[in-house]
């Protein structure tokens, strides 16, 4: 693994680990490592990210201290995208919206940054939001408006959207490519 500051870390919660949202995550990695940015994927299904516990009737240590007090994998993903370069985040559509690990995983980090956000170590930080379909892709646009709507919540700058279907597959993975090459750029521009 490659974390650090020159990272491009792509985060992909499809169960699905050779399915299409895990294909255009790496594809848009590929890009940030032509530009010249080291990259690393998380699979968030691979990890044990729990549910908001709404700890201390509802505001535990996410509020006091800008952490999450469930011992699981979150911390260790938050402080990954608080030491990288730039984002790639990476859902499959479910009934019209993200992945229940997404929206667990999301939920999560707005808890921890409400309190922080003008001190965030992600504010600002360039983000590419993707969002997957593999059936009739009726529910992309549902769903890349709640991602979006979470990047904006998180005050992430999102640089490309990226709405997937098979249909357009082979046509959005060299636009996918070319956005994640475009990442780099914005992020080295902005530090």
């Amino acid at each position: 693994m490659a974390t650090g500051r020159g990272v491009v870390v792509g985060i992909q919660t499809s169960p699905n680990l050779e399915g299409l949202t895990a294909t255009v995550v790496r594809v848009a990695l590929e890009g940030a490592e032509d530009a010249g940015a080291a990259s690393e994927l998380l699979n968030l299904r691979k990890m044990d990210i729990q549910a908001c516990k709404a700890c201390n009737s509802g505001w535990g240590t996410c509020r006091t201290e800008g952490a999450c007090q469930i011992p699981d994998d979150f911390a260790h993903v938050h402080n990954i995208l608080n030491n990288s370069l730039a984002i790639v985040f990476g859902s499959p559509v479910y009934f019209g919206d993200l992945s229940e690990v997404a929206k667990c995983f999301l939920d999560r980090l707005r808890r921890c940054e409400v309190n922080f956000r003008s001190s965030s170590r992600i504010r600002d930080k360039p983000a590419l939001a993707i969002v997957a379909a593999g059936g009739s892709g009726l529910g992309v646009n549902p769903a890349i408006r709640n991602l979006e709507r979470y990047f904006r919540w998180l005050k992430l700058r999102t640089t490309e959207t990226f709405p997937v279907t098979q249909k357009h597959l082979a046509r959005q993975q060299e636009q996918i490519y070319l956005a994640g090459k475009k990442l780099v750029r914005a992020a080295r521009a902005a530090g």
